[in-house]
């Protein structure tokens, strides 16, 4: 997947912003239905759901508690696919 230049702040309206920022969801989700996903592992819209959902409450109050490594390796997992190096998940294996 071909990756755009990515655009400062000076080079992008608030209302482009704001209108990139409500194509997130359907981009994901397409992302999410374009890729293979082995036996056990989790979809991109699973991950990102975990990232902007659960995570966020869970880590976001003063005092968090502490991760787990299945945790961890869920946000690695969702950065890996969001990643330009996307053809890096497929050599990483969970390890227990």
């Amino acid at each position: 997947m071909a990756h755009a230049r990515a655009r400062s702040a000076d080079e992008i309206s608030s209302a482009e912003f704001w209108g990139l920022v409500a194509e997130y969801p359907a981009v994901v989700e397409a992302v999410s239905e374009s890729r293979t996903v082995k036996s056990g592992q989790k979809t991109l819209l699973e991950l990102d759901a975990y990232r902007y959902g659960d995570a966020l409450g869970a880590f976001r109050v003063e005092d968090p508690p502490e991760m787990t490594l299945a945790q961890v390796q869920d946000l690695v997992e969702w950065k890996l696919y969001l990643s330009p190096l996307d053809t890096l998940p497929p050599y990483i294996s969970r390890r227990d």
